[in-house]
């Protein structure tokens, strides 16, 4: 199959050997393929049709695109703004769409995993690397469905390391707090709480006192038995 760029494409036309397709480029020169069957001809003026369709897209300009649409999908702009620095993480410079392959995709990967980070001199993370992997096969899989590539060169690429382990895997039920994320909540809940909110009342009250929200809110002065220790809740039922 010829490599040159066609602009037209016409044909096929019925020849002595076979069937003919003639290719017209962008400077008017032409060149003819001929064909045994009209079949085979078909097929391959498909093909090129097809080719001259396709946006010649490169990783830097499909990469906008991408942004536009994550805009578009209502993704915030810190999620986009990671998109993008694991995009161009991993393609240093713009590639053709189509000059990418399986095999220059697994060359990439290894190249990110190995080369020194800027700002750590040293390789990244296992963590860092698989993320910015699967950032790269979600946006060529998204070019994949727009026809800017026949398929997503990068998705049989394997992540290399394991994950640093955390949240359940450490035991957690997902729901708790770090230490730093624990001081930043109970400085705004007391920041809160002296400007009248009741629910921020109650969360701390649920802190220091380990009494679940509904149990605060609840309370009422008739709840407290005046013969009991201060603070304590009645303990026997009312008759209806």
């Amino acid at each position: 199959m010829s490599t040159k760029r066609s602009e037209r494409v016409l044909g096929p036309y019925k020849n002595r050997n076979g069937f003919r397709v003639i290719q017209i480029d962008s400077a008017g020169n032409r060149e003819a393929v001929v064909f045994e069957t009209e079949a085979k001809a078909e097929r391959y003026i498909e093909i090129l049709k097809a080719d001259l369709n396709r946006d010649e897209h490169t990783t830097e300009t499909a990469l906008e695109a991408y942004k536009t649409y994550l805009k578009d999908k209502g993704n915030k702009g810190t999620s986009s703004d990671v998109t993008e620095w694991a995009v161009n993480l991993f393609f240093p410079s713009a590639m053709p769409l189509q000059l990418l392959s399986a095999k220059r995709c697994e060359a990439l990967y290894t190249q990110l995993r190995t080369r020194p980070s800027a700002k750590t001199e040293k390789p990244l993370s296992s963590d860092t690397h698989r993320n910015v992997l699967a950032q790269v096969k979600s946006f060529l899989g998204w070019c994949a469905a727009r026809g800017w590539l026949r398929e997503n060169p990068c998705i049989h690429v394997k992540g290399i390391g394991k994950r640093r382990p955390r949240g359940k895997s450490l035991g957690k039920d997902g729901n708790t707090l770090r230490v730093k994320q624990a001081r930043a909540w109970y400085v705004k809940a007391v920041e809160l709480a002296e400007r009248g909110d009741e629910g921020a009342t109650a969360a701390l009250v649920a802190l220091l006192l380990g009494m679940r929200a509904s149990e605060i809110t609840t309370r009422r002065a008739s709840d407290l038995d005046e013969d009991a220790a201060p603070g304590e809740i009645e303990s026997h039922v009312r008759e209806p």
